[in-house]
């Protein structure tokens, strides 16, 4: 087994074009050429610093939000690309484009505002980090991810074993029952 880690557009073309028999991604990809097993579904949290107004309001709601200014990862992310299916309204200010997590929530402990996370990044936080993350009232926003291969690939008992595995244990992980799949196509 050898795992890379790969942007979403990479990962997929290196899985179509048989490079790699196999990716880990966020689904539904709507590829005709492509399988997805689902192996989880992982809910965004909200990473709220504690003078912030939404740091009052126990559940938020995707309307919460509004007027917020929201710290993101690059546009070319997918879990950024799910953010901004996520609002419909124009009232929301998304800015600054990293690729690290990290640094979103360094600059909300700063005041420049908040940031989604996946709940899976955010399981071993220390307890100073743990009483600014916010929860979505349900339905809540969440992602689908998948174990994705090539349709015309024999490879598909070694997926269905992995993927088993994968999905037992963050199964385990993550407990939620209503959720709403952002699609990051």
């Amino acid at each position: 087994l050898k795992i890379q880690e790969l942007n979403f557009n990479d990962l997929t073309k290196k899985v179509l074009s048989g490079d790699l028999d196999g990716g880990i991604t966020s689904t539904p990809l709507n590829n005709k050429e492509i399988n997805e097993i689902p192996l989880y579904y992982e809910p965004f949290v909200a990473y709220v610093p504690i003078k912030n107004n939404l740091s009052k309001i126990k559940k938020l709601k995707v309307e919460d939000l509004e007027y917020s200014s929201i710290l993101i990862l690059e546009e070319k992310n997918n879990f950024t690309k799910q953010i901004f299916k996520l609002f419909s309204s124009s009232n929301i200010n998304m800015n600054l484009n990293t690729t690290s997590f990290e640094t979103l929530i360094q600059l909300s402990d700063q005041g420049f505002g908040i940031t989604l996370l996946p709940y899976l990044y955010t399981k071993n936080f220390p307890k100073e980090r743990l009483n600014k993350l916010k929860l979505f009232e349900e339905p809540e926003p969440a992602r689908e991810i998948s174990i994705i291969y090539q349709k015309n690939k024999l490879k598909s008992p070694i997926i269905n074993a992995l993927s088993k595995c994968i999905e037992k244990t963050s199964r385990e992980n993550i407990k939620s029952s209503k959720i709403n799949i952002i699609s990051p196509i």
